[in-house]
């Protein structure tokens, strides 16, 4: 399995990315702790997270886990652990609320081209 950045640039993982409560683990067996770190520090490439299966077929999309909370070493295995980011969380959930406004309006406007249909007729 891989993982392939937003650069494109692809690793090999050791197992597929799972979570913790709200923390993504995403494990490396061919890496070293320092890599990892590295590889993570740059917020715009790890913000969509995209893995793949060894036949090159997209499993899952991560996006939004750009703080990294940790890097560690367990039984020979390289985990980073990330989070999103507070501000990630926010603009999510404005995002929500103005597609939830915008589609509000196409439910108001719609209705009162049919109330004009209805009232005066085309």
């Amino acid at each position: 399995m891989k993982i392939k950045l937003l650069n494109n640039a692809e690793y090999q993982i050791a197992k597929l990315p799972s979570f913790n409560g709200n923390i993504l683990q995403i494990h490396f067996s061919n890496l070293t702790c320092e890599e990892v770190a590295v590889i993570f520090q740059d917020k715009i490439n790890i913000a969509t997270i995209k893995v793949y299966d060894d036949s090159n077929n997209i499993l899952s999309v991560l996006n939004g886990y750009t703080e990294e909370i940790s890097v560690e070493l367990v039984s020979g295995i390289v985990i980073v652990n990330l989070k999103k980011e507070a501000d990630n969380i926010v603009a999510e959930i404005n995002e929500l609320k103005k597609n939830d406004t915008l589609m509000q309006k196409q439910i108001d406007n719609t209705v009162a081209a049919v109330d004009f249909v209805l009232t005066e007729g085309l």
